[in-house]
């Protein structure tokens, strides 16, 4: 399997957390706070998604982190109400939970990514899955040393707002695309073989192996998923095409809708808790119909890099 369909399933994984059916499906996100940015104003899935590295030494990778993004919404009275943008990625390391748990308790409502049927929209713990993509991402944890979001983040918060579309309607989408399923499929597997193609010289298996067999395997193999996520191009790609209109920007009108609710019903801080790869459509979005001014961006450590 190639690097780029790796970072594809350890950033996308729980959007199809359960073998795909009308009945059920799942889909999430994750983070963890360090350090805060200036708050410059910008829309690209490179400024929700970085390598921390160090100054010097060969500028070393020591953190995958996300960001947390604060948009002021204003209301009728042109007051602030203050919606954060809490971009994610689906496995994670331990504490990177804990400070999610605890991060989420400020809001009055906190919107979730979840595809799932209303009235059914708490998470099944992960590791209950018995179905082949279950098993092929619980290899890919325990490869990483890493734990998966549905394990560890506590959805049955009262806070917690679930907005997202239902199976059904995920999938009535995906046939109505030209090609349907298919055609998504083949567009990933294009992408992964011509970026395959790009590294003729074999550089980029070597560097794989070398990770396989190194004593610090899963931090190796971190660093080279960690590198895959920052040249988010092959991902960005996708996103403009039938994927990203049906994964990305048919969910995110549906989590923005949810939104609009939360903000008829007078709340005064939300956050939107997705992946990376919404947060750029979703930004856009935020700007252009709920006019949200960008006030300030913090960091969250996912992945430790460090030996």
């Amino acid at each position: 399997m190639s690097l780029l369909l790796l970072a594809i399933l350890s950033s996308w994984q729980l959007s199809f957390a359960q073998e795909p059916s009308d009945e059920q499906i799942s889909s999430q996100s994750i983070d963890q706070t360090i350090a805060k940015d200036s708050g410059q104003d910008s829309i690209s899935t490179r400024h929700f998604l970085k390598v921390l590295r160090e100054p010097s030494n060969g500028g070393k990778s020591i953190a995958l982190q996300t960001a947390i993004k604060t948009y002021c919404i204003p209301n009728d009275r042109s007051e602030c109400i203050f919606v954060d943008l809490i971009a994610a990625v689906h496995i994670g390391d331990p504490k990177y939970y804990q400070m999610l748990n605890k991060e989420f308790e400020k809001y009055d409502a906190l919107l979730f990514e979840l595809v799932a049927p209303e009235g059914n929209a708490i998470p099944v713990s992960h590791s209950a899955g018995n179905n082949s993509i279950s098993a092929l991402q619980m290899g890919l944890k325990q490869l990483l040393e890493l734990e998966f979001q549905l394990d560890k983040v506590d959805y049955s918060k009262t806070n917690f707002v679930h907005a997202d579309l239902s199976p059904a309607t995920l999938f009535e989408l995906f046939r109505k695309q030209e090609g349907g399923i298919g055609a998504i499929v083949f567009q990933i597997l294009m992408l992964s073989y011509a970026k395959e193609q790009a590294h003729k010289d074999g550089s980029q298996d070597l560097e794989l192996l070398a990770a396989l067999l190194s004593p610090k395997r899963a931090l190796a193999l971190k660093r080279i998923l960690a590198k895959e996520f920052e040249s988010s191009a092959d991902i960005e790609l996708l996103l403009r095409g039938p994927l990203g209109h049906t994964l990305v920007g048919a969910r995110n009108r549906a989590a923005l809708e949810v939104l609009a609710t939360e903000l008829k019903a007078k709340k005064k801080t939300i956050g939107i808790f997705y992946g990376a790869a919404h947060m750029e459509d979703m930004e856009r979005q935020l700007k252009e119909n709920f006019h949200a001014r960008l006030e300030n961006t913090r960091w969250l450590e996912a992945w430790d890099l460090r030996n």
